[in-house]
């Protein structure tokens, strides 16, 4: 099961990607350098830093304003047989809903 950041189910990964477009479609030259990873047996963790220009649609409520905008998930995973059968992301919505209101 894949999870986005609002903890909301998405059955397959096609239901992660349709869940997903709207926000990455949101962003020109979007980039998700991957940070701090942290692994333990079929668990892991990596922090991200995602950082990209809102102007191409509304994301998280507000309007597109075609300033940089940058988000920090921290995503967790759980690996089965080679490929990742769950993922959670986290992040500060406080953060994002107050770089967004500006």
């Amino acid at each position: 099961m894949f999870y986005d950041q609002f903890d909301m189910p998405h059955p397959g990964v096609q239901g992660l990607i349709d869940a997903e477009k709207k926000n990455f479609g949101a962003f020109e030259s979007l980039v998700l350098p991957i940070g701090t990873r942290v692994a333990e047996g079929d668990r892991m963790s990596a922090c991200m830093i995602s950082e990209g220009w809102n102007c191409r649609s509304d994301v998280f409520g507000a309007p597109a304003s075609g300033r940089n905008r940058r988000i920090s998930p921290m995503m967790r995973l759980a690996i089965e047989d080679g490929r990742i059968s769950e993922k959670r992301a986290q992040l500060d919505v406080g953060d994002i809903r107050r770089q967004f209101a500006h």
